[in-house]
């Protein structure tokens, strides 16, 4: 490609040319491309100077775009071959004025804002680069973009929001890029100085179509599109939040960020999600107490419900009690707000009581590892029990008869506090109180009955670790055994991490307590490998929070060296779970519970040091293995 170099007077006329030339539509953004002053001079080639001089010295702006295109095309090819960035320049340059002149009724308008990826397609190709890979997927989505809302705004009349198919991405976005394109700019430049209120309504409308896509899709389209879907919905809202102007729309979308981040936390089980979903509706909150504590205006107990949930959800990333109590908090402000004796009043009660039990079964366990005493009467254990009791109290006598669901839950609860609250006894009486559920539920193979077999298993893993008898732990497992194979089949993998983990501790404790000699060798070994095999299947678990991975180390550690004979893998073990330590203190802001995560993990320095000298290491290594941790 043999061209001359262009002059300084002609480029110098070229850049007023170019500044000067106003498009029907603008597909470049301001300050980008020839939009930009200083873009000309700033390419390298005085060759693609020349050739762009040519081009715009022509002055029919069709012929100018469908030149442009053409040479960006035949650029691109040469720049494939060549892999000479001057080539690659020189192709960008010529899409940008081919976009720049086309006319906006000219059909292949968005077949030039094509070229554009293509070039930076072929770019990423030979250098591989980030940026050059994003700005290929922009702006091929940008020619979707433009193709469907020429068809749209040409062919079809605009349909109203309500009237959409909201199963259909396409069809959302179809409806969004025609609104786009069927606006001017005097439109647009209008809304943004003293109408903010309609755009804030367009962005609005637009994230409900991109939810309700997302939520009624969720069986039909794979979670990488309804995943898309939500950034998008995300994305409007955010905008919207600039342009709310009244508590009742910054209430909206506030509300309306945090259900999407909900919706995806609920696919990707990402704690950023969880986070924001949680953050959002706290300040809907705010939002809401500000304006009016007594307006009938803001679903308060919408979010409360919302709230409840998200935190405990959060607690099992976290673990960390602050989490557990808002949960239990926000669900007593929900059921201040309910009327006593309605279906909803009765199953949110419910709920709040398993919660209250929960508290109470980690009180009990923080008080076994510090070596706490139980006090009969008056300890934060019997007080969430006592409570929790209230609340099952309150909701079955307002209610009329619960509901099948609500009353499996009902009996769940009920066993759980008999096993926190009594001994052998409490435990016999919970397992009773499972097994008669599971015999009047008129489903035998489904989620509830699947949860409820598996909580009467635990329940006999309790009772086992109370009698320390080889016959209840082999009731146990074999217990465990059956209702694990029913629950993974009707439980999401998220939710069964919980009962997995037991089933993991229960056949750890079988392996390693020395009490238990009398069982028989090929029972403890096969508890031992299923025990090992399961703690490496958690601690890949996205549900595995660092306070659990750092426990399911410890005990693969522990299992490398007395099942499989191989203190290097032990070692390696312990040290993993050293480093999760690390990680997992410098996520607390405070000092103080920095501390508290150290002391609770004080046996992990010693265990490294142990390992070490087990696997041979010289001294010098294992002192610093102790010292590093």
């Amino acid at each position: 490609m043999d061209i001359p170099s262009a002059s300084e007077e002609t480029i110098e006329l070229t850049k007023t040319t170019l500044l000067s030339h106003v498009p029907e539509v603008s597909l470049l953004e301001d300050g980008t491309f020839f939009s930009n002053p200083e873009y000309l001079d700033s390419l390298s080639s005085n060759r693609t100077k020349h050739l762009i001089c040519q081009m715009v010295a022509i002055g029919n702006a069709l012929q100018i775009a469908q030149f442009a295109m053409s040479q960006s095309s035949t650029t691109q090819a040469l720049y494939t071959h060549s892999k000479d960035p001057e080539y690659f320049d020189m192709a960008r340059a010529l899409a940008a004025l081919a976009i720049k002149y086309g006319p906006a009724w000219e059909p292949n308008r968005a077949m030039r804002v094509r070229q554009l990826a293509n070039v930076f397609n072929a770019r990423w190709n030979i250098t591989m680069g980030t940026n050059a890979f994003e700005e290929a997927i922009w702006w091929r989505r940008k020619a979707t973009d433009v193709a469907r809302g020429m068809r749209l705004a040409t062919t079809h009349p605009l349909p109203a929001p309500e009237e959409l198919p909201t199963k259909d991405l396409e069809a959302v976005r179809d409806w969004m890029s025609a609104t786009v394109e069927r606006s001017s700019a005097e439109d647009v430049a209008r809304i943004r100085r003293g109408q903010s209120h309609e755009l804030y309504t367009n962005l609005h409308v637009q994230a409900h179509l991109l939810m309700a896509w997302a939520r009624t899709s969720e069986d039909t389209e794979p979670a990488a599109r309804r995943t898309e879907g939500l950034n998008e919905a995300k994305d409007c809202l955010s905008e919207a939040v600039t342009l709310a102007s009244t508590p009742e729309t910054l209430w909206e979308v506030h509300c309306d960020v945090g259900f999407v981040l909900k919706v995806q936390w609920s696919m990707s089980h990402s704690r950023a999600a969880l986070d924001g979903s949680v953050k959002s509706l706290i300040k809907a909150l705010h939002v809401a107490q500000a304006a009016d504590e007594t307006s009938t205006t803001f679903d308060q107990g919408k979010i409360y419900r919302t709230l409840a949930e998200m935190f405990f959800h959060r607690y099992y990333s976290t673990y960390a009690l602050e989490d557990l109590d808002s949960s239990i908090k926000y669900s007593k402000f929900e059921l201040g707000l309910l009327l006593k004796g309605s279906e909803v009043f009765t199953q949110q009660a419910i709920i709040l009581a398993g919660l209250l039990a929960h508290r109470a079964n980690v009180t009990l366990e923080l008080n076994y590892f510090q070596a706490i005493p139980q006090q009969p009467r008056g300890s934060p254990t019997m007080t969430h029990i006592e409570e929790a009791q209230e609340w099952i109290a309150a909701a079955v006598s307002e209610s009329q008869k619960p509901t099948e669901p609500v009353r499996m839950y009902l009996e769940k609860v009920r066993g759980d506090l008999h096993i926190i609250g009594g001994g052998e006894g409490g435990i016999d009486t919970a397992i009773a109180i499972y097994e008669r559920a599971l015999l009047a539920h008129p489903c035998k193979s489904c989620k509830a009955a699947a949860e409820m077999r598996m909580h009467a298993a635990i329940g006999r893993v309790h009772k086992a670790r109370l009698s320390r008898s080889p016959i209840d732990y082999l009731d146990a497992i074999r217990a465990l055994d059956e209702s694990i194979v029913q629950l993974r089949e009707h439980v999401r993998p998220y939710e069964a991490f919980k009962y997995v983990w037991n089933v993991a501790e229960c056949h750890d404790d079988i392996f390693n307590a020395r009490d238990l000699k009398c069982i028989a060798d090929d029972v403890r070994f096969r508890s031992g490998h299923v025990a090992l095999d399961t703690w490496t299947q958690l601690i890949d678990d996205v549900a595995c929070s660092d306070a659990k991975r750092i426990q399911a180390l410890f005990s693969l550690g522990r299992l490398s060296l007395r099942l499989l004979g191989d203190p290097k893998l032990a070692r390696d073990q312990v040290m993993r779970a050293v480093n999760c330590l690390d990680e997992a203190t410098l996520l607390y802001s405070s000092r103080l519970e920095q501390l508290r995560m150290l002391r609770k993990y004080y046996y992990l320095p010693g265990a490294a040091l142990a390992m070490s000298l087990r696997a041979s290491d010289d001294l010098p290594t294992a002192v610093y293995l102790f010292e590093k941790a």
